[in-house]
């Protein structure tokens, strides 16, 4: 099952935390530094669907009606 976008985050913490450490071996921080390469480009990938949904939303004009009932 795939992870949620602030899951691969909170992950990517983590192994950033473990590789500042150094207390990984050599072997580790590579298998490390992988996994947390996978988890980016699973991050990138959703951001870049949030974009397109958002962009989806505005052209449909519905950001626009949304701002205009704020402002009443």
């Amino acid at each position: 099952m795939k992870k949620s976008f602030e899951e691969s985050i909170a992950e990517l913490d983590n192994i950033v935390e473990g590789l500042e450490g150094n207390k990984l071996s050599l072997e580790e921080s590579i298998k490390e530094f992988a996994r947390g390469m996978e988890l980016i480009k699973d991050c990138r990938d959703t951001l870049t669907k949030a974009r397109q949904k958002v962009m989806k939303i505005m052209a449909d004009g519905e950001a626009e009606e949304f701002g205009e009932a704020a402002d009443d």
